[in-house]
């Protein structure tokens, strides 16, 4: 529940509403916003429970393609990183004369 309490964009929702519609308005919202936490936390146990249980096999694929994704983004770095610039960067010389 420490969860409910960090501040982030369900208190400026819940901040706007109450300035533009007054109190009771904020109390509704703090109680609709609230209880979207609670269900989203229950999925989220939900789902971290359920991943576990999975067969190991039916995962491969997605730890290969995500294998695959890091290379290509590595490989475009590093080619990135080794290429020289035409032109260098910086400010140019005055000239003297």
């Amino acid at each position: 529940m420490i969860l409910i309490v960090i501040p982030g964009p369900n208190v400026a929702l819940i901040v706007a509403n109450s300035v533009a519609h007054g109190a009771r308005y904020g109390l509704i919202t703090v109680a609709g916003t609230s209880s979207a936490v609670v269900v989203h936390l229950a999925l989220t146990v939900l789902g971290a429970t359920a991943v576990p249980e999975f067969p190991g096999g039916k995962l491969d694929w997605l730890r290969w393609l995500a294998t695959c994704r890091l290379s290509r983004l590595v490989g475009h770095l590093g080619l990135a990183c080794t290429r020289r610039r035409s032109r260098p960067v910086g400010r140019r010389r005055a000239r003297r004369g």
